[in-house]
């Protein structure tokens, strides 16, 4: 009976160790970020983002930065992988950099909702035969602007960069 009762403990003693694992994995994936710093270097920092975000989608999308003729591809197929793969990158990037490296997880996600957003956006575009009516800087705009809008662009409430506390740093 003692051979049961240990085994029991140690059994449960996993479960819940395993437990708090899974929870705090969790919580790295989920975490809204906090931010401790002054308003105006947040907005700063902010504005820096969006412009490398801008030239990101410049050198994607115009300069055939990622592929040969991926600009031609999109009015027929969409955003190439590679092309999703930069943005992406950028956005967890910039995103990891605005929340000071705390917050890989939620970086991660939010980097990739807003990709799959634009992807649905310009399949939209396919879809109802108007994608064609966009010339190459306006694309690359639309696509910019739809970024700039899902993060926050203080036009709209809530916003993904709206949802941080920021908090003032003393």
């Amino acid at each position: 009976m003692e051979k049961h009762e240990l085994c029991s403990k140690i059994s449960y003693g996993d479960d819940l160790l395993n437990k708090q694992n899974e929870i705090y994995e969790l919580k790295k994936i989920v975490n809204i970020p906090k931010i401790f710093i002054q308003k105006e270097l947040w907005e700063l920092k902010k504005r820096e983002m969006y412009e490398i975000i801008k030239t990101t989608i410049d050198e994607c999308i115009l300069e055939d930065f990622c592929e040969e003729n991926d600009y031609n591809n999109i009015l027929f197929n969409g955003l190439s992988s590679l092309q999703r793969m930069n943005i992406n990158h950028v956005l967890y990037n910039e995103l990891n950099k605005i929340t000071e490296y705390k917050y890989s997880g939620w970086c991660e996600n939010r980097a990739w909702d807003i990709v799959y957003s634009i992807e649905g956006a310009v399949q939209g575009l396919i879809y109802a035969d108007k994608i064609g009516d966009f010339r190459d800087y306006e694309l690359v705009e639309f696509i910019y602007k739809n970024i700039i809008w899902q993060l926050g662009d203080n036009t709209h409430f809530p916003s993904i960069l709206d949802d941080i506390p920021v908090f003032t740093k003393n």
